[in-house]
């Protein structure tokens, strides 16, 4: 068995040379290089809305049952069935969390995973504390699918109720979810009680915000408040590396002197997910040269940047690998 004093001597004795940009073994060296990222998602606003069925103009409503007039074309319209929407509260919750079974569903996309995006939202009757570690609402009453739209930094989710959906006293809970009936609850968020019966509509309305600092870039928060908000960008798929000297920002779109770009791969060993590359011996073209920043991109060629990180100089020569770690976590603020 080796000797665990000599296996710590090789590693220094690695370590210096790498340090110095010394090969003198005849062996290829591998140099460890990595970046951790974060990116925070919370809801900044909500508001739950109602509108009354005018009970003067007394128009029909498909289905209703007591409204419902069988027989002619008086069927309800917007502009006739209902008074105008009622801001009833609003604001940020007093609570909103984005749960461990989120946070999970995110990564799994972020790092390559087929994933559902959180089509749904529920609202319920239920009053336990939140938690991350909840999976359901309390006491769910019902659950639609909601119309997503974006905005700089933002998600906007609203779902509508009818009359005929959700009719409960002291509505209090909600969560956004990523199945009809089951799936995965992405967060959950609290509210004054409000009450719903079948002569009211119920529009619940709520803004995501997402933020991100370096080594994420703009482009990379972008590609997430898509997946969010139900659309399918392309995924990360490659690494690259280079030797640029400019000061990187987040809104940079491209890597200043790109040296290489090589197929990066998953890794969730030991518990968390990476994206790992390898920068091998024979890479770049024209060695010696140094290497001072990596990224992460959506394509084997140009494509959007999400992730670009600043190192100090490695001197990269034929008998030298640069194998890259880079993280991003998602958490609530």
């Amino acid at each position: 068995m080796t000797n665990l004093g000599t296996v710590l001597g090789a590693i220094l004795r690695d370590k210096e040379r790498l340090k110095e940009g010394v090969h003198d073994t005849g062996e290829a060296m591998t140099y460890l290089l990595g970046a951790n990222g974060s990116v925070q998602i919370y809801i900044s606003s909500f508001s739950i809305n109602y509108r009354d069925y005018n009970l003067t103009n007394n128009i029909g409503i498909w289905g209703h049952p007591t409204k419902g007039i069988w027989g002619t074309n008086k069927w309800g319209t917007d502009a006739t069935a209902f008074d105008s929407w009622v801001e009833a509260q609003g604001g940020t919750p007093a609570i909103s969390l984005l749960v461990k079974a989120g946070v999970k569903q995110i990564e799994d996309w972020f790092y390559g995973k087929s994933v559902d995006n959180p089509a749904y939202l529920a609202i319920g009757t239920g009053t336990s504390d939140i938690t991350t570690d909840d999976t359901t609402l309390d006491t769910e009453i019902t659950r639609i699918s909601h119309v997503s739209a974006e905005g700089i930094g933002t998600v906007l989710y609203t779902a509508t109720f009818n009359t005929l959906e959700g009719n409960a006293n002291d509505l209090q809970e909600a969560g956004i979810f990523d199945d009809s009936s089951s799936g995965n609850m992405y967060l959950r968020f609290d509210f004054n009680p409000f009450d719903k019966d079948n002569l009211k509509e119920l529009k619940v309305v709520l803004f995501l915000s997402i933020s991100a600092k370096l080594p994420v870039t703009n482009r990379g928060t972008e590609k997430i408040i898509d997946f969010l908000s139900c659309q399918t960008p392309t995924q990360i798929s490659h690494m690259a590396w280079g030797n640029g000297t400019t000061a990187v920002t987040i809104s940079d779109t491209t890597m200043e002197s790109e040296l290489q770009r090589n197929t990066a791969i998953t890794d969730s060993s030991y518990g968390t997910y990476s994206w790992n590359g390898l920068l091998q011996t024979s890479q770049p073209s024209g060695q010696p040269t140094s290497v001072t920043r990596t990224a992460l991109f959506d394509a084997s060629s140009s494509g959007n940047m999400c992730f670009i990180a600043e190192h100090a100089s490695i001197n990269k020569t034929s008998r030298l690998e640069i194998e890259t770690k880079h993280t991003v976590g998602f958490k609530n603020p």
